[in-house]
């Protein structure tokens, strides 16, 4: 018990939030994370309702607002890889779009609540002897999560590691390799 809360009291409410669709539970955002458009993005080519929204929660500045065939082309850029600081800087600025940070952020949130991208996760993996004699640099509490069944966000979360830090721990680590997916 915390704070006068329950804990599984408060897990159970939650969970029936999210059965009855009440409550949608979304993936951290952060400016290093990865999207990929899903099938759903078809369904802004034929609601219109749904374009005019988009357009809304997209422009930085309202009597200005970005042009659909801009942001669809944004969308369709998300890919495997390339995070949303990549995107911002390749694709928005060099466009000279008037997106801000601000409602890029707002705008992953629509399109995740929407279905229309999805979060690509990374998922570390630990090969004991893929390296030929060198040091292993991840510590061994590390090692065991890195098994592809933990992606980032849970082995940051269990150990209380920043994700930066855990980049760098699996940068120097020959023996880790990364599966987006």
């Amino acid at each position: 018990m915390l704070s006068g809360v329950h804990v599984e009291l408060a897990r159970s409410c939650i969970r029936d939030l999210i059965r009855l669709k009440f409550v949608t539970i979304l993936p951290i955002r952060q400016f290093g994370n990865c999207y990929t458009p899903t099938e759903k993005i078809a369904n802004l080519r034929k609601d219109p309702i749904l374009r005019w929204r988009l357009i809304k929660v997209a422009s930085a500045d309202p009597s200005h607002p970005v042009t659909f065939k801009e942001l669809y082309k944004l969308i369709a850029d998300f890919r495997y890889g390339a995070t949303v600081t990549d995107h911002m800087c390749l694709t928005v600025q060099s466009r000279g779009l008037g997106i801000s940070l601000t409602s890029m952020q707002e705008m992953i949130k629509f399109l995740l609540l929407e279905g229309i991208i999805r979060r690509v996760y990374k998922y570390p993996i630990w090969e004991q002897g893929s390296s030929s004699g060198q040091d292993y640099t991840a510590p061994e509490f590390l090692r065991e999560k890195m098994n592809g069944n933990f992606h980032y966000d849970e082995i940051c979360c269990l150990f209380n590691i920043d994700s930066r830090d855990l980049d760098e721990m699996i940068e120097r680590d020959p023996c880790v390799r990364l599966i987006h997916k």
